[in-house]
C-alpha cells in the first residue's frame, strides 16, 4: 500500500555506497590534481583585495565570473563527466549549476551597469575567508584522506558554500541563494545517508 512510503530510509534511494562515493570523488581530485591550487589562490587573492577599498567594485565583478566559470566547470566535468557514472540523476544537478553560472553571468552584468558603490563591513571579509580556507580543513580533519578533501572551485560543496558566503558579505541579489541552498540541503542529505 502507499504508507509501505514511510518504511523507506534516506538511504535506501541512494545508488552507490560510501566507499564507491569517496573513491570517485578521489578520483576526480587526483585527475584534476595542480589546478586546486589555482583555483585556491584564485579566490584567496580576491577575498583578500577585497580589503582594499578602491578595487571592491572590480573585485566583486571578478567573484562573479569566477563563481560563474567554476559552476560551469563542476557541472561539465564533476556532474556530467564523473558523478553521471554512479548516479543517473547528477545530469540534472549539473542543469542547476549550469543555471547558477548563468546567474552569475547575469550578476556581474547587472554590476558592470550599474555604478553603485556598496561599503563593505571589513568584520565581515573574514568570514569569506575563513569559508574558503576552513571547508578544505575541517574536511581533512573529519575524513583524514587528503585526496577527498573539497577545495572551492573544483569541488561542488565548498563551492556553493563559498558562493552563499560571497553572495551574504558582498551584497548581491539575494536571489541567488536558492540554488546554492537547494544543493547544500540535497548535498547534505546524502552525505548523511551515506
Amino acid at each position: 500500500m502507499w504508507w509501505d512510503v514511510l518504511s523507506y530510509r534516506l538511504e535506501d534511494f541512494l545508488l552507490f555506497s560510501k566507499s564507491i562515493y569517496y573513491d570517485l570523488v578521489a578520483s576526480y581530485n587526483q585527475a584534476l590534481w595542480p589546478l586546486h591550487i589555482v583555483a585556491l589562490v584564485a579566490f584567496i587573492v580576491l577575498t583578500i583585495v577585497i580589503w582594499l577599498p578602491r578595487y571592491t567594485e572590480k573585485t566583486r565583478l571578478a567573484f562573479c565570473i569566477l563563481f560563474a566559470v567554476s559552476l560551469s566547470f563542476i557541472a561539465k566535468v564533476y556532474f556530467l563527466d564523473y558523478f553521471t557514472t554512479i548516479n543517473w540523476s547528477a545530469r540534472y544537478f549539473a542543469y542547476g549549476f549550469f543555471i547558477q553560472s548563468a546567474l552569475m553571468v547575469f550578476q556581474a552584468f547587472v554590476l558592470a551597469h550599474k555604478k553603485q558603490s556598496i561599503s563593505l563591513k571589513v568584520s565581515t571579509v573574514p568570514w569569506l575567508l575563513i569559508v574558503i580556507i576552513g571547508a578544505p580543513v575541517i574536511a581533512w580533519l573529519f575524513h583524514s584522506r587528503l585526496a577527498t578533501v573539497p577545495i572551492v572551485g573544483i569541488d561542488p560543496n565548498a563551492t556553493m558554500l563559498a558562493l552563499i558566503a560571497a553572495i551574504l558579505v558582498l551584497k548581491w541579489s539575494r536571489w541567488l541563494l536558492m540554488l546554492p541552498s537547494c544543493w547544500l540541503l540535497i548535498s547534505g542529505l546524502m552525505h548523511y545517508s551515506l
